[in-house]
């Protein structure tokens, strides 16, 4: 009983020994998927399609829309091509005459568990109260404070809510951030 189950374990060692050999030289065959991995240049893009791919993609950093699109297998006219930004979320709608294709800001929620910022001008309290470190108060303190002055200009106006000194900020600055005025 022993013997056999020494020599099943050599064939075995043997077969799984040969399986480097063939992608060594076969490397065509094997595919690697071109979105799963992520480093600290790539970005984050949320796809949500009615109907194909859904799920959080990671590309690199010069990656068009069209490109995307193609690598998921949508069927895609080109006519809408535009290229990617971090955080982005891309919503594919069927209709008639094709997709229609729609660009959000991803959710709050998603960003922060994707280890992304959040913008502090257009976030609501439930988000806000998301953030470790800020709970319902602070929060309220934020969105009044925002209220008062029309939009935050830097973190550190942060400062002036109660509850918030320099260390809290410093806490807290990893998942917020500004957005840039639109002009």
């Amino acid at each position: 009983m022993v013997e056999r189950q020494t020599r099943g374990m050599i064939a075995i060692a043997v077969i799984l020994s040969f399986i480097p050999l063939v992608g060594f030289f076969y490397p065509s065959t094997f595919t690697y998927p071109i979105l799963s991995t992520s480093n600290k240049d790539s970005l984050i893009i949320e796809i949500d399609a009615e109907d194909g791919p859904s799920g959080v993609f990671f590309v690199g950093p010069k990656t068009t829309a069209k490109e995307l699109l193609c690598q998921l297998q949508v069927v895609f006219d080109g006519k809408q091509d535009f290229p990617l930004q971090n955080a982005m979320k891309i919503r594919l709608l069927e209709e008639r005459g094709g997709q229609r294709i729609l660009v959000e800001k991803m959710a709050a929620a998603n960003r922060l568990a994707l280890g992304l910022p959040m913008d502090v001008n257009s976030a609501g309290q439930e988000e806000l109260e998301l953030v470790p470190g800020l709970g319902r108060k602070t929060a309220a303190g934020i969105l009044a404070l925002r209220r008062e002055i029309g939009r935050f200009e830097s973190l550190e106006q942060l400062t002036r809510i109660k509850g918030i000194k320099e260390k809290k900020l410093s806490k807290i600055r990893p998942y917020l951030y500004i957005e840039d005025a639109l002009p």
